[in-house]
């Protein structure tokens, strides 16, 4: 699977620009504020139909312009396919493979990418919704209707909301009403914690191979589910057991809901941890450790797709080396080097080992502006 070009117009800081890819490593380098990170996420977004940026699309478009456009040819499955995002200010953002418009929460239709970032690192250290976020894109990539499922239940917990804040000013008769949202409620919130669940049990089986090697000695790492109605135990439940469990705490819960005005349990009140020999990476992981287990995370993302697509994702890093020490950096990037395409962002390819820059193709930004070279230039 691999990226062969991407045509840019009035995407961020880019006015016009065509761009060739090698199927192996792509070095885009230059200072800060130049648009390497804007370039990585114009193919981000050409891939998956999102930016990982900012969730306002309209910031995509560049300045005083009224619409970007995005084109490019990728192969998967040795099968070449042309890929399209475009948005207008004021219209919804259309997307097109082969010139035929597709649902943009439809993973099938995305060209399939991991992107290693400095914000990975918010996974382990973060708020619980960034591990959410995590679970949840790995969960879109192996699944094709979860995103649908997450966008239909984030919908029914707006409106569910909407009535227990309603209930709690008016007093009880809404009763039957809220029942109803319940029902949907139920059966989404049930598909996306069983759906979760067997991410995790995926991921563990990759992380008890990854984490050896990048710890460069034996340990065990663990994957653990904090649900806000299941037992910490409760990792084999099948779908009906699962939503039997969140139904009785939806019951137990219903007077304080309506005392507060907001839904109390649910996939959106969840969280997981990764332990390491018994150790919370990210109450008592040191920086280097939660480092690790970031990376060994994306990693396993990473596995998961090759093992589903019989493909290695293009594999896109947002200048991750320049937040890690040497060892850590030649490790991952010696293990990527194994795996399919890259895109690399970076302020300079120098700190890199010469090995690793060998079948690169080089492209130099500054300004918005892109000059490429085939090699590294001396």
């Amino acid at each position: 699977m691999w990226l062969k070009n991407i045509q840019i117009v009035n995407f961020r800081n880019f006015s016009r620009l065509s761009l060739e890819f090698s199927p192996h490593i792509n070095f885009f380098e230059g200072e800060n504020s130049q648009g390497k990170t804007n370039l990585i996420e114009a193919i981000y977004c050409l891939g998956r139909g999102i930016s990982f940026r900012t969730f306002r699309e309209e910031r995509l478009i560049k300045w005083e312009e009224e619409g970007f456009y995005l084109e490019g040819e990728g192969e998967r499955n040795g099968n070449l396919f042309r890929y399209e995002v475009s948005l207008r200010r004021g219209s919804k953002k259309v997307r097109k493979v082969n010139s035929h418009p597709v649902p943009l929460k439809n993973s099938r239709y995305w060209l399939w990418m991991v992107l290693f970032s400095v914000q990975d690192n918010k996974i382990i250290q973060g708020a619980p919704s960034y591990r959410r976020e995590f679970l949840d894109e790995v969960a879109s990539f192996l699944y094709p209707g979860f995103s649908y499922k997450k966008f239909s239940f984030d919908r029914v917990l707006i409106q569910r909301n909407i009535l227990l804040k309603e209930m709690k000013e008016k007093g009880n008769f809404l009763k039957k009403k809220i029942e109803g949202w319940d029902f949907q409620f139920l059966k989404l919130g049930s598909e996306i914690v069983y759906l979760r669940l067997e991410v995790l049990k995926k991921l563990l089986s990759c992380l008890l191979e990854i984490y050896p090697r990048m710890k460069g000695k034996p340990c065990s790492p663990c994957l653990i589910y904090n649900s806000s109605f299941l037992e910490e135990g409760d990792t084999l439940l099948s779908f009906d057991e699962i939503k039997n469990k969140f139904s009785n705490k939806i019951k137990e819960v219903r007077k304080k809901e309506m005392e507060v005005g907001t839904s109390l349990v649910g996939p959106h009140r969840d969280d997981f941890c990764l332990k390491v020999d018994g150790v919370d990476q990210r109450v008592f992981g040191s920086q280097g450790d939660q480092k690790t287990a970031a990376i060994a995370l994306r990693l396993a993302e990473v596995e998961l797709l090759k093992r589903k697509e019989n493909e290695v994702p293009i594999i896109l890093l947002d200048d991750v080396p320049s937040e890690l020490d040497f060892k850590r950096t030649n490790f991952l990037l010696k293990l990527l080097k194994e795996k399919g395409q890259i895109f690399l962002a970076t302020q300079s390819s120098r700190e890199f080992d010469r090995e690793f820059l060998q079948n690169g193709s080089f492209f130099y930004i500054r300004e918005g502006k892109v000059s490429y070279a085939a090699k590294k230039r001396k």
